[in-house]
């Protein structure tokens, strides 16, 4: 996994049809997923309203804690962890927020804090069904 683990990194579903102005700053990091470089959600969110799409923003953070006895091993663990739920949600994007390492009892783990968003053309969100069978297709079109 090669997916730059530091806070503000947005995350996009491999699969996923962007605009053209979009697709140029995407970068893939591997397990199905592409970054948008140093674009923060605020900046991404800007240029997808100059083309005619939408970033939508799900209320609530997802929190994940994680045993760190490797740092970078425990974040891309909970990366993974956090991605997952994105995807179950059938939502298409996420933003890395916070990145804590903590200790109790002397024991390290890592706190990882995240935002989903859900990128599209349409300025109405689309219904569940209609996102679950838009990850499919982008699960088919990624092979």
């Amino acid at each position: 996994m090669n997916i730059p683990i530091e806070n503000g990194t947005m995350l996009v579903q491999e699969g996923v049809i962007l605009p053209p102005v979009l697709a140029s700053d995407c970068h893939s990091c591997g397990e199905g997923w592409r970054t948008f470089g140093s674009l923060s959600a605020f900046a991404l969110s800007r240029k997808t309203r100059e083309v005619g799409w939408n970033l939508f923003f799900l209320a609530g953070e997802m929190r994940t804690l994680i045993p760190a006895w490797s740092r970078l091993l425990g974040r891309q663990r909970a990366v993974r962890r956090l991605l997952a739920r994105v995807r179950r949600r059938n939502f298409n994007c996420m933003e890395l927020c916070r990145i804590e390492a903590r200790r109790f009892l002397g024991f390290p783990y890592l706190v990882v804090i995240a935002y989903a968003y859900h990128l599209q053309e349409s300025y109405f969100l689309q219904s569940d069904n209609v996102r679950s069978t838009l990850q499919r297709d982008a699960d088919w079109a990624r092979g």
